[in-house]
């Protein structure tokens, strides 16, 4: 199935991103749907050309489930040469009919300029047919074309509204996406324990981000009840699918042994995963994770710990550029250079690092032993 744009909205995700999704083959409806669920099981085994045998002649008979899942074969390209005309062909049949996902592929085709002149107005309309009978992709769609500004004013009130609607259908990131807005007062007035509840629902439907979301929250504990152990439980089940910040936070977990029985090794596993991500927070975690089993200033944990480290003061994070610059200075885990010692103390005071300023204020006044 076919994910379609991501895009960035600062004000509302702040790292996060905000997902059009295409429905592509949508199980839930096959479940309804007997005339196409052969065609289905020859699908899921990979066998397109047995499922396009099946949908072919009945969408030629005009069933608009199968004209939907054959436009989706062409789209995609599964057992046929792709061909994003014939795709959009049978989806305008499909649509006409009424079928929900057709009109969400059909919206993203135009969003995309897929096979069709770009257009966000047709889009739009699409989504807004999808809307009318009862697809919570077009409504989750619509809503981020509300959030964003694309092709209509920007309008974060029926952003809310529109991602509320298709997170009751069931849409796990609209879910999420509404309890993002919810936490932080997006055309909405700002209710945490809300934000909350819904936040548990698309982490209940395995949505790695809520999960995370949803941990950060119970680890605050600011409005709901605190519960860093839940909090650990959500992170983990993020880190698990990949989250890079699920990853760091659990690691941290492991490594102050909150929420969590203390272990250095899962810290060491779980901020290495987050630090592959290129995270410079996560690569900075791990360095101090690694001093923190070090024996001596020159072991193996030590030089793993300055290497991490200098990743991470390389991409300007001042804490790092502090610690680097220290970590010279004392000879942990690289040779001691009291020059490059003071080069990355004074990177980290210019960035703001106010222990940077001071040490070097210090380090003017007396010789390092």
């Amino acid at each position: 199935m076919r994910y379609s744009i991501a895009t960035r909205s600062a004000a509302a995700v702040r790292r996060h991103r905000q997902v059009i999704v295409s429905a592509g083959l949508c199980l839930a409806l096959l479940s309804a749907c007997g005339t196409t669920r052969s065609g289905m099981d020859a699908f899921e085994r990979h066998d397109y050309q047995a499922a396009r045998s099946t949908w072919q002649p009945l969408a030629e008979d005009g069933n608009a489930d199968a004209q939907f899942l054959l436009g989706t074969l062409f789209e995609e390209g599964r057992g046929v040469t792709p061909d994003a005309a014939e795709a959009q062909e049978w989806y305008v049949l499909a649509a006409a009919q009424g079928q929900p996902e057709a009109c969400t592929n059909l919206g993203l085709m135009y969003f995309d300029g897929k096979g069709v002149a770009r257009s966000l107005s047709k889009a739009r309309r699409w989504f807004e047919r999808g809307m009318e009978v009862a697809s919570p992709h077009s409504t989750s769609n619509l809503g981020v074309l509300y959030l964003q500004g694309l092709g209509v004013d920007q309008d974060l009130t029926r952003a809310q509204e529109l991602f509320e609607l298709a997170a009751i259908g069931g849409h796990a990131k609209a879910q999420r996406i509404n309890a993002q807005m919810l936490a932080e007062g997006l055309g909405v007035e700002a209710d945490i324990e809300l934000a909350a509840a819904w936040y548990e629902r698309a982490a209940e439907q395995g949505d790695a981000e809520a999960q995370t979301r949803l941990g950060l929250l119970l680890l605050r504990g600011q409005e709901i009840e605190l519960d860093a152990e839940g909090a650990a439980e959500y992170f983990e089940d993020a880190a698990t699918q990949g989250h890079a910040d699920a990853q760091l936070m659990l690691g941290w977990m492991y490594h102050t042994g909150v929420g969590v029985k203390q272990d250095s090794a899962a810290a060491l596993t779980w901020l290495s995963a987050a630090a592959r991500h290129g995270d410079a927070m996560a690569e900075s975690s791990l360095a101090i994770a690694f001093v923190k089993v070090s024996q001596s200033r020159d072991d193996v944990a030590a030089a793993q710990a300055a290497q991490w480290m200098q990743l991470a003061a390389e991409e300007g994070l001042v804490a790092a550029q502090y610690d680097l610059g220290v970590m010279y200075l004392r000879g942990l885990g690289v040779g001691r250079n009291k020059d490059a010692g003071l080069e990355w103390l004074r990177k980290a005071a210019a960035g703001g690092h106010a222990k940077a300023a001071a040490k070097l204020e210090v380090l003017g006044l007396r010789k390092l032993r």
